[in-house]
């Protein structure tokens, strides 16, 4: 790591180095050895909570990006995870490439997903409505941006109304449409919880579920643009 010494930078260049070795193998190495060796430092950290919060909260970052941390050992929850980047990278990165969200308020409710399910205790409610705001924003975005019409011609206000004009204007087909509809409805309030999962787990599957569509929408929006 190159480190300045300069008055003031030596945090912003600790962080940017980080941020740096993010996206190379040797950061999951890392992460697997704090894992594996936790024990020992905590024991460096006095008092002890302060390392027990930060450990808390590292093991619901990993939860978020798929990995479960079991006998001291990083598991993958699904086995293909470790060779694909993780989907809310890559949606950020894309929604930031596109004029979709100028005021950054959709990237920030992904934001706010992710804080509420890391929270102590979780707002696992507060996860998915956040997750199910962005979903929709993003529909609501497309519509007035790649198919705006005056008078409107459907309700911009409802989720249905935005998703039916989408198909209309064959941005995608009827099975695309009720996939999206599936989604949103497993978000919504008052959404049974599949039988033989946690509640924490319910969450996660519904926020997966909800990057995978916002990720969806926004790519086909992006090849709409460059085909233009």
């Amino acid at each position: 790591m190159r480190i300045s010494i300069e008055t003031g930078r030596e945090l912003f260049d600790i962080n940017n180095a980080l941020r740096d070795q993010a996206q190379l193998a040797g950061c999951l190495s890392v992460l697997d050895e704090v894992v594996r060796t936790n024990g020992d430092l905590s024991n460096q950290v006095k008092p002890r909570y302060r390392f027990t919060e930060r450990y808390d909260d590292l093991k619901r970052c990993l939860l978020l990006d798929g990995f479960l941390i079991r006998e001291r050992e990083l598991v993958p929850i699904d086995p293909s995870i470790s060779d694909s980047a993780p989907i809310e990278d890559d949606l950020v990165a894309g929604i930031k490439s596109t004029d979709l969200d100028p005021g950054g308020d959709i990237v920030s409710k992904l934001n706010d997903s992710a804080e509420s399910f890391r929270r102590n205790p979780p707002d696992y409610n507060a996860c998915l409505t956040n997750a199910r705001v962005a979903l929709e924003a993003i529909a609501r975005e497309i519509a007035c941006r790649r198919f705006h019409s005056d008078p409107l011609a459907y309700d911009p206000t409802k989720w249905g109304s935005i998703v039916a004009h989408l198909r209309k204007q064959d941005f995608f087909t009827a099975e695309e449409e009720r996939g999206l509809a599936g989604v949103y409805a497993f978000l919504s309030p008052g959404a049974h919880r599949p039988i033989g999962l946690t509640e924490e787990e319910a969450c996660r599957l519904g926020r997966s579920m909800a990057l995978s569509m916002c990720w969806y929408l926004m790519k086909r929006y992006a090849d709409h643009e460059s085909t233009l």
